[in-house]
């Protein structure tokens, strides 16, 4: 059994979800993301920082 969300994801949060993974194997970063979405890039950090609180995916920070 797949594990559900436990809420619905925000306009925001789904878009910049969508940026990340339209962005692949390159990346984006969070400055890069939130001039595309027309968005305050610490908005962008906290969720960002958010989805790996909750364990959605990882920065490759953590793995040195």
């Amino acid at each position: 059994m797949s594990e559900e969300p436990t809420e619905e994801l925000s306009d925001e949060e789904r878009a910049v979800l969508m940026e990340v993974v339209s962005a692949g194997d390159e990346g984006a970063t969070p400055e890069d993301i939130a001039k595309k979405l027309k968005m305050p890039e610490e908005k962008v950090i906290e969720i960002l920082e958010n989805f790996e609180k909750e364990n959605w995916f990882y920065s490759e920070e953590e793995e040195e």
